[in-house]
């Protein structure tokens, strides 16, 4: 699911970078270009993630990360900037990270539910050792006997 689901939120996109490099030469404010990018085209990039991040490739998710490495360019205007500048001047953060944060969030929600409780694996109470991985989830072996 996840590499056509990629191409078509990619077709989806490149005509609103073409709209915002349009803004642009209106000489728009980056405020309002900003708003434009977070309302328009950032909803596209995050749309139904949990259902094809799984499947996505590192290359594809690099290609939506350099969509919106270039909107940023678009919006602030200056192609020096290293993209973490660009981020940190928007006060947007990366696609992955954004991600993540939605991931745990739709997985707290999750195990916050008591409806949908048993999607997720059991958490784990008790470790023996701490351990640098604090994961909370046991892992899912589907050859174990429930």
């Amino acid at each position: 699911m996840g590499r056509p689901y990629i191409y078509h939120l990619v077709s989806q996109i490149i005509p609103l970078l073409r709209s915002l490099v349009k803004l642009r030469r209106f000489n728009l404010s980056k405020d309002a270009m900003l708003t434009y990018y977070k309302t328009h085209m950032r909803p596209i990039l995050k749309h139904a993630f949990p259902v094809w991040h799984a499947g996505s490739s590192k290359d594809q998710t690099n290609q939506l990360e350099g969509i919106q490495r270039r909107a940023l360019r678009v919006i602030l205007g200056d192609t020096l900037l290293p993209y973490e500048k660009c981020l940190v001047l928007s006060g947007l953060t990366t696609l992955e990270t954004r991600r993540q944060e939605l991931l745990m969030g739709f997985r707290h929600g999750l195990l916050s539910s008591q409806k949908h409780c048993d999607i997720l694996p059991p958490i784990i109470t008790q470790k023996k050792h701490d351990t640098r991985h604090r994961n909370k989830l046991q892992p899912y072996n589907p050859r174990a006997k429930q």
